[in-house]
C-alpha cells in the first residue's frame, strides 16, 4: 500500500548586489574559501535557525496549525521540568499562540545528517539512532500538553552535487523512504504526530544565504486536552518571556 506524503517547500538565494555586475540567483558563484556545511550544525540551533528564519518559520507554523505570531523557544526546562536527569531532560521546542496557552505543542527534534554527491550515493549518519528518541517522546508526553511531535530534520549537504536544478539537490527517494521508515515504526504514543523537515544546502554558501526548507507532517498529533495544571505552567512560562524580552 502505497502512501502519499505531501511536501511542502521554499526556496530561497543571496546575492550582493552591485550596480556594474549582472547577477544570477539558483546557480553556484564560484566561491571560495571554508563554508560550514549545514550536516555539522548542532541540532539545536538547526533548530533555532528554522524557526528564526522568516520563511522557514511561516511554513512550520501553517503545517502545526499555530498562528504567526505563536511564541517558541527551544529547550525549554523551568517550569515545566523539575528534574533535568529525567526524560525528556527538557523540551526541544515549545511553541504557543499568546491567546491559546491551553493548546501547546511540544516537539522532540532528531537529527539525520546527509551528504549528497554527483554520483548518486549519500553518506547518511544518525537514521538508525532516531531510536534514542523513544524515552524522551514518551516523558515529553508525559508533561501533559495539548499536541506532542516527534520531529526529524535532515540536515543535507548538497554542495558536491552539480546535477539536477537548485531545488533537486536534498535526500534521495531511498533515503527520505527509510527516514520515515524508521521514524514511523519507533514505539512511541499513538498520540503523538510525526513531523518531517529537511534543510537542504545546495551551494557553495552558508544555509543564511542559500537553502531549501521543506515539511511534511506524517503524522498529525491528536489533541489531548490540555491539563489546567500544565496550561497554568504554560502561562507562567510565557509571563516570564515577555519580560524577558
Amino acid at each position: 500500500m502505497r502512501t502519499l506524503i505531501e511536501l511542502e517547500s521554499v526556496a530561497f538565494d543571496t546575492q550582493p548586489v552591485s550596480s556594474d555586475a549582472t547577477v544570477q540567483f539558483f546557480v553556484e558563484a564560484g566561491r571560495r574559501g571554508v563554508i560550514a556545511s549545514a550536516a555539522e550544525i548542532p541540532e539545536p540551533a538547526l533548530v533555532r535557525w528554522l524557526f528564526l528564519q522568516h520563511a522557514a518559520r511561516g511554513l512550520l507554523f501553517r503545517k502545526l496549525l499555530l498562528q504567526q505570531q505563536a511564541h517558541c523557544q527551544v529547550q525549554v526546562r523551568y517550569p515545566f521540568l523539575e528534574k533535568s536527569m529525567t526524560p525528556p531532560g527538557d523540551i526541544d521546542l515549545l511553541a504557543s499562540d499568546p491567546d491559546q496557552p491551553h493548546l501547546a505543542v511540544a516537539i522532540e527534534w532528531k537529527r539525520v545528517k546527509v551528504r549528497a554527491t554527483n554520483d548518486g550515493q549519500e553518506v547518511v549518519n544518525k537514521i538508525e539512532a532516531l531510536g534514542d528518541a523513544v524515552s524522551q517522546v514518551r516523558g515529553l508526553k508525559r508533561l501533559g500538553f495539548d499536541r506532542t511531535y516527534l520531529a526529524v530534520v535532515a540536515a543535507v549537504d548538497g554542495r558536491g552535487v552539480s546535477a539536477g536544478n537548485f531545488v533537486a539537490r536534498g535526500t534521495s527517494d531511498r533515503t527520505f523512504c527509510r527516514t520515515i521508515e524508521v521514524a514511523s515504526g519507533l514505539d512511541i504514543p499513538p498520540q503523538v504526530g510525526l513531523l518531517y523537515v529537511e534543510i537542504s544546502q545546495p551551494l557553495q554558501k552558508t544555509i543564511d544565504e542559500a537553502a531549501v526548507i521543506s515539511v511534511a507532517v506524517i503524522k498529525p498529533a491528536k489533541r489531548c486536552g490540555q491539563s489546567d495544571r500544565t496550561t497554568a505552567r504554560v502561562e507562567q512560562y510565557l509571563a516570564a518571556q515577555h519580560l524577558a524580552a
